[in-house]
């Protein structure tokens, strides 16, 4: 048996190299469905600390370091790490210098949105709904609480700390709500 030969072909095929499809950036706290450009028998995403976030084909990832693993029909292993971005995050705070108790139907008070740059879109809300215009300022003498949405160069949005204003107008002179005004 020791002078024996044996021959067979062996086809040796390459690793799997999986190419993810992913944005280049996304908006802090937001996330985007990726795949790979081809499709594999297995996958496993896996996020920067190594936590498995999918075992499918798709994966909804937040910006950060990923890697993928994947098995083709030979059973042959491969995988890549891909990296999203996030674009910097935006800030926005309101504020006025108005008490925030007042007289029904008194004076307007003007509402002040400060951030740290120019170019963004304003969207004012008051109890949650829409009002105002595409301006840093509003101006109101409505009860209720106020805030204001930016929208930044990039398409991400940011809510603002909100301020509530409340009837102090009462013959006592003992304000009927509370709050702050800044």
């Amino acid at each position: 048996l020791c002078t024996q030969t044996v021959s067979f072909n062996l086809e040796v095929r390459p690793k799997p190299r999986p190419e993810v499809l992913h944005p280049a950036e996304l908006c802090p706290n937001q996330s985007a469905t990726v795949q790979t450009s081809a499709p594999f028998d297995s996958y496993i995403w896996e996020n920067e600390t190594g936590a498995i976030i999918s075992n499918t084909a798709t994966a909804d990832v937040f910006p950060g370091y990923y890697l993928v693993t994947v098995e083709n029909q030979y059973g042959c292993i491969g995988d890549t790490t891909f990296y999203v971005d996030g674009f910097p995050e935006s800030q926005v705070f309101i504020s006025t210098p108005s008490d925030p108790g007042f007289c029904p139907n008194g004076p307007l008070v003007t509402l002040y949105a400060t951030s740290s740059t120019a170019g963004y879109a304003y969207q004012w809300f008051h109890d949650n709904a829409p009002v105002g215009t595409d301006a840093p300022t509003y101006d109101t003498n409505l009860f209720g609480t106020y805030y204001v949405r930016i929208t930044d160069a990039n398409g991400c949005q940011y809510n603002s700390n909100p301020l509530t204003f409340f009837e102090c107008c009462l013959a006592t002179g003992i304000c009927s709500g509370g709050g702050s005004g800044s």
